[in-house]
């Protein structure tokens, strides 16, 4: 079965237009892989379908935040 998630309109990395940054796309479904794209990240449409859903900011300069 397809989810939304695996048909994001992202680019697999290779080479990524310079627009695009890349994202470790890790699904919460352990029966799928993790993988690496290439996104544009002006597109929220395209950030929204990797994440499943809605997104939301977070700012790690803030005291324990951790990458």
């Amino acid at each position: 079965m397809t989810s939304d998630r695996d048909s994001a309109p992202a680019t697999p990395m290779g080479s990524p237009p310079s627009s695009t940054i890349t994202v470790l796309v890790i699904p919460a479904d352990p029966a799928h892989p993790h993988r690496l794209v290439a996104v544009d990240p002006s597109n929220d449409a395209a950030l929204g379908a990797l994440a499943g859903g809605g997104l939301e900011p977070v700012d790690l300069d803030r005291d324990g935040a951790v990458l």
